[in-house]
């Protein structure tokens, strides 16, 4: 019977959510996942609705690489922050945040939101929890695509861009889900 009732789910879900989550059937065999979170995400922030019903894990954690810049786009009513890998030297640094466990209709709701694979890419990195004696987790993020954010906010003249500075070791892996179709 669990099988008749997860069986039209699961298809519901490949038809209706797999436009921004390409690996939703992958994601589907898991029953939840880690997800740092450093935006409007976060608690106490706009958009951390989309996290009802999940885990938190941490609310102190951090990228376990230096290798990331923390930007916004603005516009006059509000701020867009968005991660990116950083190039220049002078700007590394680790980004802070809030870890989650979350289910896999989490991840393709922020998928959706994140326009993920065009303005955004999901994307798998170590985590350090701060609250659990510097516990390591990978978890999924999100990386702006930051082309793609310029040209499509750099139109509307009401958006520009502005660098944030945060805090500042080990190396590592990371994983990378998204891209241009």
């Amino acid at each position: 019977m669990s099988s008749e009732v997860k069986h039209p789910n699961y298809l519901t879900n490949i038809l209706c959510n797999s436009y921004y989550t390409k690996d939703l059937p992958v994601l589907d065999g898991y029953q939840w996942h880690y997800l740092f979170v450093y935006d409007d995400l976060r608690k106490g922030y706009q958009q951390h609705d989309y996290l009802d019903g999940a885990d938190p894990v941490s609310h102190k954690a951090y990228t376990s690489e230096n290798r990331y810049e923390m930007k916004y786009l603005r516009n006059l009513n509000y701020k867009m922050p968005y991660m990116k890998f950083c190039t220049n030297e002078e700007r590394k640094g680790y980004i802070r945040g809030e870890l989650y466990r979350v289910c896999t209709e989490h991840l393709t709701g922020i998928d959706t939101l994140n326009n993920t694979g065009e303005m955004f890419f999901r994307v798998k990195l170590p985590i350090i929890i701060t609250s659990h004696n510097k516990q390591t987790v990978l978890a999924w993020t999100y990386i702006g695509n930051e082309s793609v954010l310029q040209d499509t906010f750099s139109n509307k003249n009401v958006w520009s861009f502005h660098d944030h500075n945060y805090i500042g070791t080990p190396q590592s892996k990371f994983y990378i889900f998204g891209g241009n179709k």
